[in-house]
């Protein structure tokens, strides 16, 4: 690690190779990047500057590998900006079991368990990552309480959100799931936000392929959902709230290709 904080980028994947280029170092204020990760943010200060010393920063372009799915894991990724994909191989098809946002560590499991990673990890935008070495990080957590604490409740609540998704891709159509996945994604009031991927890797999120995604939004357009783009606005959350909650009986008869 250089004085300035920032780590080589050599020392990760040495160095990954993208669509965009290779991953390049920075020197950016790790204290900052540590403030916009809650889970690590409210750490008694001397467990903090443990963790800065031992960290590094990485800005990665769209598109980036992380890490690969059967790999060895090196280092907890803190995701400070940006949103990073966890993709699957499934018998030659790519499976998007979840997208990871900002502000989150990304799969402390296999770190703390010295396990190889069960998926891969893609940016789907720039991001900003705090790396901090997986055998230091196990070190952390055993001898700080509050931070283990703090990764159980994290961990706890990760799969319950899998579950949800499980239960969300067994249960409804194609409609439905787009439905639930929009609810889940928006606030009290009607909004616009934009999509964590690309509409096909939401496609491969949502079990669907990117044509039958397409007839759903089309569709959906009739309960106030628009697209423009990876934005989305939906301008009546309370008919679309409906329209999951009645089974798809409120969805216009599909006699055509709209």
């Amino acid at each position: 690690m250089s004085r300035n904080g920032s780590m080589p980028a050599a020392n990760i994947r040495s160095p990954p190779q993208t669509k965009h280029g290779t991953m390049t170092p920075m020197t950016t204020d790790k204290n900052e990047a540590l403030d916009r990760l809650p889970i690590l943010a409210g750490l008694p200060e001397p467990v903090r500057m443990e963790l800065v010393a031992m960290s590094g920063l990485q800005r990665m372009g769209r598109g980036s590998v992380l890490f690969g799915e059967g790999e060895p894991c090196h280092y907890v990724y803190g995701l400070v900006s940006g949103t990073v994909a966890l993709a699957m191989n499934e018998s030659g098809a790519e499976s998007i079991v979840d997208f990871i946002g900002a502000g989150e560590l990304i799969l402390t499991s296999p770190a703390i368990l010295d396990l190889p990673y069960m998926t891969s990890g893609k940016t789907t935008t720039d991001v900003l990552v705090l790396l901090i070495p997986a055998t230091a990080f196990r070190e952390v957590v055993k001898a700080n309480g509050e931070l283990a604490a703090s990764i159980a409740q994290t961990l706890a609540l990760q799969w319950r959100r899998l579950l949800s998704q499980m239960r969300s891709l067994r249960s409804g159509d194609a409609d439905t799931r787009l439905a639930q996945y929009l609810l889940s994604h928006v606030g009290v009031r009607a909004k616009i936000f934009c999509l964590p991927g690309s509409k096909r890797q939401l496609a491969a999120h949502l079990g669907m392929d990117p044509a039958t995604l397409s007839r759903s939004f089309k569709r959906l357009g009739e309960f106030g959902v628009t697209t423009r783009g990876p934005n989305i606005t939906v301008t009546s959350l309370s008919r679309l709230s409906a329209f999951v909650s009645d089974g798809n009986r409120a969805l216009p008869a599909r006699t055509t290709t709209r």
